[in-house]
């Protein structure tokens, strides 16, 4: 059975999504039960386990919501299918209050290439792998302080997410 990138690491990122916030692609298992699930795919809101999880069918570059409601904006492993990663940044950022996180989750480039090479299935929707310490070059135009931009797993070779989290100035 797959385990979600979510899932794995929810340890580390849950306690940075704890006020009302979103999900951005969450696949169906949202970083935190509460969380509102910005699909991309999947049209119909469904029933998780014991509580209704309120999903929206919409467009990760056009969320809808107003400036600086909600307390985080939480992705896991979509950031790297964008080329240019300066709008879904921006987007994400622009709906989180002050004192608020961003948190993502995203394939380290050299790491992911050594899972592919040990047999990782390859995704071809990636556009940008990212490297530790390359979200952070965003956090002074974007009004963040970074909280965590490292591995996930520093220690496992196999792990190969990086975690970012910061707090929006």
């Amino acid at each position: 059975m797959s385990t979600s990138e979510t899932s794995r690491h929810r340890a580390i990122t849950a306690p940075y999504c704890t006020a009302n916030g979103i999900d951005i692609g969450s696949g169906g298992d949202p970083v935190v039960p509460h969380a509102i699930q910005i699909e991309l795919a999947n049209p119909y809101g469904c029933i998780f386990g014991d509580f209704a999880a309120v999903q929206w069918r919409g467009d990760a570059l056009d969320l809808p919501f107003k400036d600086g409601v909600l307390g985080f904006a939480y992705s896991a492993h979509l950031l790297e299918d964008y080329a240019d990663w300066w709008p879904p940044l921006t987007e994400w950022t622009r709906v989180i209050q002050p004192g608020g996180h961003l948190v993502i989750l995203l394939p380290d480039h050299e790491r992911w290439q050594a899972a592919l090479r040990r047999g990782q299935p390859p995704n071809l929707a990636h556009k940008h792998e990212g490297r530790v310490g390359e979200l952070s070059t965003y956090c002074e135009r974007l009004r963040l302080a970074p909280v965590m931009d490292r591995f996930t797993s520093p220690d496992d070779p196999m792990d190969y997410s990086i975690v970012f989290i910061a707090r929006k100035m």
